[in-house]
């Protein structure tokens, strides 16, 4: 069985681009997707902050 969630972040760095907020959906550690937050999303955890994906993965800034 995967573990799936969804965090968000104030700012999201993906190659050049910034996204903010950001919701980042979560695969067995793995980001599957990402996409601008516009309005509130049930089981997300709000993590904050600044973060990036590097090789797949959601490195934040805590």
């Amino acid at each position: 069985m995967s573990k799936q969630r969804r965090v968000a972040v104030n700012r999201l760095f993906v190659d050049d681009r910034e996204i903010r907020p950001c919701a980042i959906e979560i695969v067995d550690g793995k980001v599957m997707g990402y996409y601008k937050l516009t309005e509130e999303l049930p089981n997300t955890e709000w993590l904050g902050g600044t973060a990036r994906i590097i090789n797949g993965e959601l490195v934040t800034d805590r």
